[in-house]
């Protein structure tokens, strides 16, 4: 049961209500039937099920298990910025910017740069005022 609470936090954690859905099940996280006494755990499987309640649902798609990484990218996808200038601003190189930003379109279904920040919009990735508080932290490269 521990493993299994472990594993539903974790979903919880990247927001992920689809994959939370069979070890945060009332019969995987709880036992109505006579056994050892489970102590603590009873508590946390029903913080686990508050945790869960708490999350959005959505469409199919809603969650795209985004990396930090990527997400950290996807408000710059929105800028003019070349993925060279991205790159200077997040200390990486282009080719990791651009590998990056590649994963975003795979994981988001899209071909191209608008439509991946048409998709992020649309699932509440980022919002409409994103690209200039992006450019105004970021600063100028050089």
């Amino acid at each position: 049961m521990q493993t299994r609470l472990e594993l539903a936090n974790a979903f919880v954690a990247l927001r992920d209500h689809g994959l939370c859905a069979g070890p945060c099940s009332a019969r995987s996280t709880t036992s109505s039937r006579g056994g050892p006494d489970l102590g603590v755990l009873v508590e946390r499987a029903e913080a686990l099920r508050t945790s869960l309640a708490a999350l959005p649902t959505g469409e199919p798609g809603r969650n795209p298990g985004l990396t930090g990484a990527e997400l950290r990218l996807l408000p710059f996808l929105t800028t003019h910025l070349s993925f060279r200038e991205i790159g200077e601003r997040l200390y990486l190189s282009r080719n990791t910017i651009k590998t990056q930003a590649i994963s975003v379109y795979r994981k988001l279904g899209v071909s191209t740069r608008s439509d991946a920040m048409d998709r992020a919009l649309s699932l509440g990735l980022v919002d409409e005022t994103v690209q200039a508080r992006t450019l105004a932290h970021a600063g100028p490269v050089g």
